[in-house]
């Protein structure tokens, strides 16, 4: 029998999710989806512009999008999640509080494709159109935005502090990312013919 030893490695995590610039809290999530937003608007266009799409199409229909989806995102965080907002001693209108994080996938991609079809309505574009050349992007934002594959979690609430002041590493994070970026990648692949 061979024994194999696997080098498990892990980026570190930071401690905080937010830096300040001033007063200005800059949030390391928020810039990961606006960076997921920026990536797919530009394929989206690129790919668009290769099919001699009217110009401003792509730009247009995907404000309604981003706008019903961010919506969607929080609604499904706040749906799917409940008990963080409407049971005994919470407050319900910390659900309007985003920057304290929550969002969920699914939501974005229902309202942002409700959104989409509204923009898609009022601009005389085809809905099946601008999902053909949007979704490439949207996969490789989502895979992006979810990678790293495996990150060391701080537990700066529970634990004290160790000798170099970093919270202590409690666990580390992985499966779920890998899994997606994985099957994002795979959507990817199955547009090669449409890729320009």
């Amino acid at each position: 029998m061979v024994a194999v030893s696997v080098l498990q490695t892990y980026l570190p995590s930071l401690t905080r999710g937010v830096v300040f610039l001033g007063p200005l809290p800059i949030r390391g999530y928020a810039l990961c989806i606006i960076a997921g937003i920026l990536t797919a608007l530009w394929i989206g266009v690129r790919r668009w512009r290769t099919r001699r799409g009217r110009d401003g199409g792509i730009g247009d229909v995907s404000m309604w999008a981003i706008v019903f989806g961010l919506v969607g995102g929080r609604l499904y965080h706040v749906v799917s999640d409940p008990e963080l907002y409407f049971t005994a001693g919470r407050n319900p209108w910390n659900a309007f509080k985003v920057w304290d994080g929550g969002v969920g996938i699914w939501g974005p991609i229902a309202l942002g494709g409700l959104g989409a079809w509204i923009g898609c309505r009022r601009r005389g574009i085809r809905f099946g159109g601008y999902a053909d050349v949007i979704i490439p992007g949207v996969a490789v934002a989502q895979a992006s935005t979810t990678l790293p594959w495996a990150l060391q979690i701080h537990s700066i609430d529970i634990a004290p502090a160790g000798p170099s002041s970093m919270p202590p590493v409690t666990q580390s994070w992985s499966a779920t990312s890998s899994r997606r970026s994985f099957t994002n990648a795979c959507g990817i692949w199955r547009w090669p013919a449409r890729w320009s």
